[in-house]
């Protein structure tokens, strides 16, 4: 599986996503479903750590995918933290983020892990009003 994710923390305030090797948008979109099925199992906000260190890119395309997730994104991901972005990841994220002012303040890229520990280790998940 090129795209691996599950709960970083026994507490499940934060989702890993590990991207590893070549991927593809059906890849992508098949590792959101189960994300958000993790989601579904509490009731409360939570930060989505995206690991690219180990991605071999990101798939052709992706403006278009970009462009659709940030504008879908689940009321609980409140908050991503992605490292070991390469330069073309890290520019469409830069884009995204001008584009949409509403992802700017629920997105950070950080250039090591101990930064994005850092970050969500900083993360107070609240709870989901229903």
């Amino acid at each position: 599986m090129p795209i691996r994710i599950g709960w970083r923390d026994a507490g499940k305030t934060c989702i890993y996503v590990q991207f590893v090797g070549f991927w593809n948008w059906d890849d992508f979109y098949e590792a959101v479903q189960r994300w958000s099925a993790l989601a579904r199992e509490i009731d409360y906000t939570l930060v989505t750590l995206a690991n690219f260190a180990d991605s071999q890119g990101v798939p052709s395309s992706a403006a278009t995918h970009f462009n659709r997730i940030a504008q879908s994104t689940h009321p609980k991901f409140d908050q991503i933290v992605i490292v070991g972005a390469d330069a073309v990841l890290e520019s469409l994220s830069r884009v995204t983020l001008t584009m949409y002012p509403q992802v700017r303040a629920r997105m950070s890229i950080v250039r090591s892990m101990r930064e994005a520990e850092d970050a969500i280790d900083a993360y107070t998940p609240q709870p989901i009003k229903r």
